[in-house]
């Protein structure tokens, strides 16, 4: 089966690799230059990773032994639990890898533009120009804003409404635990946290 998967971020790029390992013809376009960045997402893995036997020190960053939650009035709740923070960079690099190993093919530089009928349209930024594919299965692995989940009738327009803001900051932070705010004056009607 020829199978295309839009975007190359660690969803579509495990699926790259399972399907291609199961003797699947698979290709994954990636509309960055470079795998993992511009970073689309903060790094956060609960322990329930652990159960795929990946080798976590490949990308781990740091280990969290406890969350604390922030109410909207400030009131704080203190819960133990085990997540990774992971190097979205390496870790996204990391599963490509897989999918390459296993036979995918990973186009950089080419990002879905439109559905043309049966086929797609696949820009080529690099070289300017389009391609048509006719794939038998298509994935839509392009984030929560899909111009593919669009294209095919599979998007909530309601998830235009959100907004996500990412920083690497230094400061002082306690190493271990994540902080998560919910509607205070940090971050009125949303959420923010904190991963060390």
């Amino acid at each position: 089966m020829n199978i295309t998967i839009i975007g190359a971020g660690p969803i579509g790029s495990y699926a790259g690799y399972l399907l291609a390992k199961e003797g699947h013809a698979v290709t994954i376009y990636e509309n960055h230059p470079q795998i993992g960045s511009p970073i689309q997402c903060t790094g956060i893995l609960t322990s329930d990773f652990d159960e795929f036997g990946f080798p976590v020190d490949s990308f781990l960053v740091n280990t969290i032994d406890r969350i604390e939650v922030f109410s909207p009035a400030r009131q704080r709740i203190a819960i133990k639990q085990k997540d990774y923070i992971v190097c979205r960079i390496k870790f996204d690099n990391f599963f490509a890898d897989k999918a390459c190993q296993a036979g995918a093919t990973i186009l950089l530089n080419h990002s879905f533009s439109r559905k043309d009928g049966e086929e797609l349209v696949i820009t080529d930024s690099k070289a300017g120009k389009e391609l048509l594919i006719k794939p038998d299965i298509v994935i839509a692995a392009d984030g929560p804003l899909s111009p593919t989940a669009k294209a095919y009738g599979f998007y909530l327009p309601e998830r235009e409404n959100y907004y996500g803001i990412q920083a690497v900051v230094s400061g002082k932070f306690e190493s271990h635990t994540i902080k998560t705010y919910f509607g205070n004056e940090i971050c009125p009607g949303l959420f923010a946290w904190i991963a060390p």
